[in-house]
């Protein structure tokens, strides 16, 4: 399962970065990097960052559920980075290989969006992570 501070560092991916959340959440840039270093969020803040970038409360909070309430696709901006997709896709697939996993088309697809997401900020793809990922979506 992913950690809460990977879930809110997603959360801040989708609305262009820390500064762009706080200031659509209304959440100082000091406190969402305190809890970015695991200090435990107040339920109306972490709502509001929730709110600001889409993403279920629940799935923010405690990592189950949909991430998106709406069960929508996941945000893109910018060009395509055809390599770190293609690393992303080779990591979870050595991955279920490897451990002998299956997931569902739908599943495998969002794994891959959330992976490919998370490493557009990195430009490189994390196993640790992935495993976080493959464990979530199994």
């Amino acid at each position: 399962m992913l950690t809460p501070q990977v879930r809110l560092r997603h959360a801040a991916k989708l609305c262009g970065g820390i500064r762009a959340l706080a200031k659509k959440s209304g959440v100082q840039e000091r406190t969402l990097a305190s809890w970015l270093a695991g200090t435990e969020p107040k339920s109306r803040g972490i709502a509001a960052v929730a709110k600001a970038a889409g993403v279920s409360l629940e799935w923010l909070i405690t990592g189950a559920g949909e991430e998106q309430p709406s069960g929508g696709a996941v945000a893109t901006s910018g060009p395509l980075n055809e390599a770190l997709l293609q690393d992303v896709i080779t990591a979870i697939e050595e991955l279920l290989f490897e451990r002998g996993l299956e997931l569902t088309p739908a599943k495998k697809a969002r794994a891959i969006a959330l992976a490919f997401e998370l490493f557009q900020e990195e430009g490189a793809v994390d196993r640790e992570t992935v495993i976080q990922l493959i464990r979530l979506a199994a």
